[in-house]
């Protein structure tokens, strides 16, 4: 049993206090920018107890996010009861204050969810303790059965901070765990005396980042010196250099694909499209193999094809035709600024040169709706009752939100499924459905496909039907049909009966 002196649990209770203060001011923060509505996360105790006693308070359903502590040599657990789990999942999703929350086990949409709000809390976690100790917190996984989340055997003691979390007028708790032995080496630093001590270690930290600054300072007045000598270079007359000089393209092309790789890959397939696979081939021949090993790793298996084709070619290797393609790449690169590398861009301008800007503009507009992909459009081509069958366990307001970009008819089918008194509340969200951030539904998306995956997503057609039948029945001899329109009467008819 470990042996706690009465005036470092003192000091130890005091300076967490403080600790998990910052913290919560810092998820306060937090949650008010991610779910768009007043958010208050506050402090209520900070104390050392066994873990046992930690165990036996836990009531209400909560999951418990499982966390290291790097590098000390243990883990931490981030308690969050559903109903403050729910709340936050709901205004992810671009829902309200709740009425009414089905307390059921997290299903993995959820989870998922939960994982991405837990690893942005544990950066202000961090922050927070960054004047005692710089721990790496990572997320080992979420548990939703305390006796699968244990950090202590039941008698060793632990620091426990028990935290209130309001959301426009829900409330839930928060609770952080940590072992009292993994933190006993940082006594010192939790002590007064340390906070007052500390203040040297920052005025050392301000004179070394000072000094760090007048050297990057130098640094900066010899890059802005080059960088003026190159635009000199680049905007005096050809005529006023040597007949034999020649700009170090290959060397500037090679700065940028470390600062702007994309605009050299579009620039690349510019000129594939374009059929010069010749010229692209000796561009990335002359930029050397760093620098084009990079670009091939951004580029399809049929365009690497055409390169090395074309750098198999030799009549084009002279240093002159070097010269030339890599004064024309950078001209294009230049004087286009990315514009026309590929995509609508490129097609527009190639249309407005071949049939004109206001056919152009037709064209574009038309091309630009059938381009633009809406969220969950791979939902929508795998059947009603498969995809019930995946997300009837959902939070209501993910069942509003995917419902929401289906078909009406699909949603129409999903919705009866339910019973009449979750039908209204899901309805009722979708009535009054907020913004949903972008990465809350790539997220949804990624989850809900990787469990759609095992079904083969084609799209459903209906046919059959009477009218059906009778086409087929005409191309029969008359007598034959006549057999076998008696044959379904009497077969309608004994059903029937």
């Amino acid at each position: 049993m470990i042996k706690i002196k009465t005036s470092n649990t003192a000091n130890v209770q005091t300076v967490m206090n403080s600790i998990f203060i910052k913290f919560a001011d810092l998820a306060t923060a937090l949650f008010s920018e991610l779910l768009r509505t007043p958010v208050k996360v506050r402090v209520s105790t900070v104390k050392t107890i066994a873990y046992k006693q930690y165990s036996r308070a836990i009531s209400a359903p909560s999951t418990f996010a499982l966390i290291n502590m790097e590098p000390l040599q243990c883990n931490a657990v981030l308690e969050t009861d559903l109903c403050a789990s729910y709340s936050i999942i709901g205004r992810l999703c671009g829902g309200i204050k709740e009425t009414s929350m089905d307390m059921h086990e997290p299903t993995e949409i959820e989870t998922s969810l939960l994982e991405g709000i837990i690893v942005r809390l544990l950066h202000k976690m961090r922050e927070a303790w960054g004047r005692i100790a710089d721990f790496n917190l990572t997320l080992r996984h979420i548990e939703t059965n305390a006796l699968f989340a244990q950090i202590a055997r039941p008698k060793d003691k632990v620091i426990i901070s028990r935290m209130e979390i309001e959301i426009d007028g829900d409330t839930g708790k928060i609770n952080f765990c940590v072992p009292y032995c993994s933190v006993e080496a940082l006594l010192d630093k939790l002590s007064g005396k340390y906070i007052i001590d500390n203040n040297s270690d920052v005025l050392a930290k301000l004179t070394g980042e000072i000094h760090n600054l007048k050297n990057n300072f130098a640094e900066l007045k010899t890059d802005i010196s080059s960088d003026i000598s190159r635009q000199f270079k680049e905007n005096k007359r050809m005529e006023d250099f040597p007949e034999d000089f020649e700009p170090d393209y290959a060397a500037d092309f090679a700065k940028i694909v470390i600062k702007d790789i994309e605009s050299i890959v579009k620039l690349v397939r510019f000129y594939l499209l374009g059929d010069d696979y010749k010229k692209a081939a000796v561009f990335l021949t002359a930029l050397g193999t760093e620098a084009s090993t990079k670009i091939f790793k951004r580029l399809r298996e049929d365009e690497i094809e055409s390169l090395t084709f074309g750098i198999s070619i030799r009549d084009m290797t002279g240093q002159k035709q070097k010269n030339a393609v890599l004064k024309e790449f950078w001209d294009t690169y230049h004087n286009n600024q990315g514009a026309c590398y590929g995509g609508i861009d490129f097609a527009r301008v190639v249309l407005e040169k071949s049939i004109g800007e206001k056919k152009t503009i037709d064209i574009i507009n038309r091309l630009t709706s059938a381009l633009q992909v809406r969220p969950f459009d791979f939902v929508r081509r795998v059947d009603p009752e498969h995809l019930f069958t995946f997300i009837k366990e959902e939070h209501p307001q993910i069942l509003a939100l995917i419902l929401s970009y289906l078909e009406p008819e699909k949603a129409a089918v999903i919705l009866q499924k339910f019973p009449s008194v979750s039908q209204v509340d899901i309805i009722r969200r979708i009535e009054i459905l907020g913004k949903t951030s972008p990465e809350v539904l790539r997220e949804i998306e990624r989850v809900l496909e990787k469990k759609l995956a095992s079904l083969s997503i084609e799209d459903y057609c209906i046919s059959g039907g009477m009218e059906s039948s009778k086409e087929i029945l005409k191309c029969f001899a008359p007598a034959t049909k006549k057999q076998l329109v008696d044959a379904l009467k009497l077969g309608t008819n004994a059903s029937k009966a």
